[in-house]
Parts: structure tokens; C-alpha cells; sequence
């Protein structure tokens, strides 16, 4: 027996996957008790979708503990060797095959899901209309060029993509942006001393320090960067970018004006939204909202067509691989806060359900026919 083979069947063994469900639970143990103090997104970032749960210690992040995609992966293996090389292949084992295979789809789906599928929030007033949502947890510089008659020429640059000391070249952009410092959080405050680091914008009345990132969902990152614009070999200033800052600033480049600003990546419809009505039902006798909807107006960019539809808790709308659900609202004016989720993969665990549920049924009917026949014979 060669060693791959003897490795094969070690992945395909039961020891094997009672270990995997072991690391697992001790994940999600202590994934539960981290979001007492974190996020469920950073959690999910650093329990759930890594390779290897980090500790940071000094200016290193040291493994400790396999992280939940990488016994994700090895749970899959597992399953994957079990059918192959455990399970026999016959009329009456035809049950557990389809129910490893449902498995095997439900944790596959399940880790693809975790790599293409994101969040996003809609915040609207009655009466306002949009064509997008704003993404939750990544930001996005945008360069506008008005220049078009027609049109503004949008260019937009992942805010993890501005690394410092780096330069973003690129033919399709108007001109060169040099990274002086990127920060993940960054603390903006009014100073009567002119900040001498920021030669243009709004920097050059602000103190910048940056600070750690928040890890709790509720409050929200000030991602930005010192960023200096070049073009023909000529530098035309020095700027500070982030989120917290309101409006656009301007870049004068040969006449032409450009507008740059750090602001929530979007994710966009193929129809606009309007908000007719909210509706919030409260508890007699409190505040305590016990139950609220938003009625909208669908308008199809490509068909023309327009209809409304009602909006509220457990009951959300689906469109071109878009989910909207009826997250919160807000504390001012009646409006809605809708939470769109866009995942391709959602029907994955509907189907893995299935087959299973298929399998299940296949083998306990074999066996209970098995069953009837011996007793009848007996």
C-alpha cells in the first residue's frame, strides 16, 4: 500500500471526520462567545472564512487554531473520500450515496456562498428614489470626470487597493495617484495650524491620527489615505481622502475639473426603487416597534414595466440575484432601511436539502421493504 493511498484513506476515515466536527464546534464555540465583544462580520472574517485563526503578537499574526475554512475544506474530503472509497456503490446502499452527495453540496455551496455573496443597505425616505444599495464593509475612491456632455465618467479604485508608497497607474484613469499613507481607521480633527503634509482639499485644516480598526458592527471605520496626484510628470498637489469626509473635492488638470471622494462601494440595480410608504405598527402602550413594511415601486430599466411591491419582516422581495429584506428603519422622518444581500448561490442549500431529504427516504424505504419481505417470509 503505497503512502498516497494510506493518506486517501485517512482522509476518508471516520476518525478523520469526528476530528473535523471537533475543530468545528470548538469554532463556532468560541466564534459565539467573540461576538460578545466583535462583529459578526469581523467574526465571520476571522473565524469562519479563514484558513487559520491569527493572534497578533508584536508586529506578527501567529496561527493558533485551524479556522473554519480550512475545516470546512477538509470536512468535504472527507465526505468526498467516504463516498468514493467507503461507501459500497449498491442498489442498497444508493441511499447514504445521495446523502453524502447532498452534504458535499451543502458545504461547498456553503464556502462558495462566503466568497461571492456580499451585503449591502438601501436607506430611503418616503418618496426618494435609487438605483443602488451601499455596501456595508468595503469603501471605494471614485474619480469623476464632468467633461462628458452627456455623461460623468465615473472611476472607481477599492480602497484596499490604495497601499502606501505604491503608484495607481493605469491608462483608462486621468492620471497618476502616489500613496503616501493608506490607513484602515483614521481620526480627522479641525486644527488652527495648517497641516503642512496636505498641500490641497480640505487636509490642509485637518489633524490626521490614525487609529485602530472598530471591530464591532455598529460603528464604521474611517478608512482614507494621503494620496498626491501626478500627471505629466507634473504633481499637482497633495490631498487627504476618507470616508468621514462629506462632498467632493477638486483636482484642476488642464482645464478640466475632477472630483474625487471616498464613499461606500455601490452595488447596482437594473431597476429603481422608489418608496411609496412605510409602515411601523408599534406595541400598545410603548415604543417597541412590532412590526414595519415598506411598500416600493419596481420600475424595470430593460422592460419599461413598473409594479409595487410590500416589503416586511420575513418576507422579502427577490430580483436578478438580488435579496431584499426589511432590516430596520429610520428614527427621524418615516423611512425604510433595507438590507440587499446579493448571492447567485441561494438556491444551494435548497437543493442540498433535497437530496438529502431524497437519500433519507430511499434508504430507510429499502430497508423498510427488506424489513416487510423477512417478516412476510417468516
Amino acid at each position: 500500500m503505497t503512502l498516497l493511498w494510506r493518506f486517501i484513506l485517512f482522509l476518508s476515515s471516520l476518525k478523520f471526520g469526528l476530528f473535523s466536527l471537533s475543530c468545528f464546534f470548538i469554532i463556532v464555540l468560541v466564534g459565539t462567545f467573540a461576538q460578545i465583544e466583535h462583529g459578526i462580520f469581523y467574526t465571520q472574517k476571522v473565524y469562519f472564512h479563514s484558513l487559520f485563526i491569527m493572534i497578533p503578537f508584536r508586529d506578527i499574526h501567529i496561527p493558533v487554531f485551524p479556522g473554519g475554512g480550512l475545516v470546512g475544506s477538509l470536512m468535504v474530503l472527507n465526505i468526498v473520500g467516504a463516498t468514493c472509497f467507503k461507501i459500497q456503490w449498491t442498489r442498497k446502499k444508493i441511499g447514504l450515496v445521495f446523502v453524502h452527495l447532498g452534504l458535499i453540496v451543502l458545504l461547498l455551496g456553503g464556502g462558495l456562498a462566503s466568497c461571492v455573496s456580499y451585503e449591502s443597505q438601501v436607506y430611503m425616505e418616503e418618496g426618494d428614489s435609487t438605483y443602488f444599495a451601499n455596501d456595508l464593509h468595503h469603501n471605494e475612491l471614485v474619480i469623476i470626470d464632468p467633461s462628458f456632455p452627456r455623461y460623468d465618467k465615473i472611476y472607481a479604485i477599492p480602497i484596499k487597493d490604495l497601499i502606501s508608497g505604491q503608484t495607481i497607474s493605469d491608462d483608462t484613469l486621468p492620471f497618476e495617484i502616489h500613496v503616501h499613507e493608506q490607513f484602515d481607521n483614521v481620526l480627522l480633527s479641525l486644527s488652527e495650524i495648517p497641516n503642512k503634509a496636505i498641500s490641497k482639499g480640505v487636509g490642509t485644516g485637518l489633524t490626521i491620527t490614525s487609529i485602530p480598526e472598530f471591530t464591532q458592527d455598529d460603528k464604521k471605520n474611517n478608512e482614507g489615505a494621503i494620496i498626491s496626484i501626478h500627471h505629466e510628470n507634473k504633481d499637482y498637489g497633495r490631498y487627504v481622502v476618507a470616508l468621514d469626509i462629506d462632498g467632493y473635492q477638486e483636482i484642476h488638470i488642464n482645464n478640466t475639473i475632477y472630483y474625487i471622494q471616498v464613499r461606500p462601494r455601490r452595488v447596482y440595480f437594473p431597476f429603481m426603487m422608489t418608496l411609496k410608504t412605510f409602515t411601523q405598527e408599534l406595541y400598545p402602550g410603548s415604543n417597541i416597534p412590532k412590526a414595519y413594511s415598506s411598500l416600493v415601486s419596481i420600475r424595470d430599466f430593460k422592460m419599461g414595466s413598473e409594479r409595487d411591491v410590500l416589503i416586511y419582516m420575513n418576507h422579502p422581495y427577490r430580483q436578478d440575484n438580488l435579496t431584499f429584506f426589511q432590516a430596520s428603519f429610520g428614527k427621524e422622518e418615516p423611512s425604510s432601511i433595507l438590507q440587499v444581500v446579493r448571492n447567485p448561490l441561494w438556491l444551494i442549500p435548497y437543493i442540498s436539502c433535497i437530496i438529502i431529504s431524497l437519500g433519507l427516504l430511499l434508504h430507510f424505504s429499502i430497508y423498510l421493504l427488506a424489513f416487510l419481505k423477512r417478516r412476510k417470509n417468516a
